[in-house]
């Protein structure tokens, strides 16, 4: 069975256990629950919220192939799961397909009998897997709590209530005797449960496709406001060169028209110079002539 990457909605099987750190016997977690009550000694344990945020976590992080299992100690308590992407809701009893006409809170019948309790993933949960939308799980029948258990004192014979059915100890009001629930009665108030496989529907990305998206528009932005600062960068050097071939260009014409001033002054000079040589000459003559002709 092949699972599309953009799959929307999308669906996960999962099937989540604990040891209970007081015996050490299994703890079934058949859903979203926030705790559970051991079976074999009725010690209430707390299912870790990281627990479930990173078991949907890494299901989305995978999808189409998301991890088939893991495992992770939070405390004194070992927890394990197996996790495998669905194409619908699965019946725990059968494991056929459950068609759910709509999505609200309540039961859905299953052919074999079963019944599929429809729910909303718990707020705390889709806050930390916003996709996590929905969770379908088997309809266990209520444990009475609190109720008063009758049994026969061991010692006497007279009638002994239990204050409720989670206690185990209770004292004779005949004799006075401390008697212990037999192992019976407490397996029949209490009987084990079993793990049953739950299912959540996921809609829309992930937290981490969104993180990543949010990433890629960061970096995406990044490389962009670099790209601005290189062209800048390259406007100002370029006009700072332009600048400098200018100023440059100014200096030479500059140094040019000095040149040429300076020739055109001493070109200026050579003629008065030989303006000057002419006239003398022209001078010395007429008064050679004049001297010639006074002694002639």
């Amino acid at each position: 069975m092949s699972f599309g990457r953009d799959s929307d909605p999308r669906f996960g099987s999962f099937v989540l256990r604990g040891d209970c750190p007081t015996c050490a016997g299994s703890l079934p977690v058949n859903g979203a629950v926030e705790s559970v009550v051991c079976g074999a000694c009725g010690e209430s344990v707390s299912v870790p919220g990281r627990i479930l945020r990173d078991l949907l976590d890494d299901f989305e992080a995978g999808w189409p192939r998301p991890p088939s299992a893991g495992m992770a100690r939070v405390g004194a308590v070992q927890w394990r799961w197996t996790s495998r992407p669905l194409r619908a809701p699965v019946c725990p009893g059968c494991g056929e397909d459950v068609r759910v006409e709509g999505l609200a809170e309540g039961s859905v019948p299953c052919a074999c009998g079963a019944t599929l309790h429809v729910e909303p993933v718990p707020g705390p949960l889709q806050v930390d897997v916003p996709s996590a939308q929905w969770l379908f799980r088997l309809e266990e029948a209520p444990v009475a709590e609190g109720a008063p258990v009758a049994m026969g004192c061991p010692q006497c014979g007279a009638n002994v209530i239990l204050p409720g059915a989670d206690e185990r100890l209770a004292r004779c009001g005949h004799c006075d005797a401390q008697v212990t629930v037999p192992e019976a009665l407490w397996r029949a108030l209490h009987p084990i449960r079993a793990a049953h496989p739950w299912t959540v529907r996921f809609e829309g990305p992930s937290r981490r496709t969104v993180e990543a998206q949010a990433a890629d528009a960061a970096r995406a932005e990044a490389e962009a406001a670099d790209q601005a600062r290189r062209v800048v960068e390259e406007a100002e050097r370029a006009r700072a060169v332009e600048a400098a071939r200018v100023a440059a260009e100014a200096e030479r014409v500059s140094a040019e028209a000095a040149r040429a001033a300076e020739v055109t002054r001493l070109a200026a000079e050579a003629i008065r110079t030989r303006r000057i040589v002419v006239v003398g000459v022209v001078f010395c003559l007429l008064c050679v002539a004049f001297f010639v002709a006074v002694k002639g």
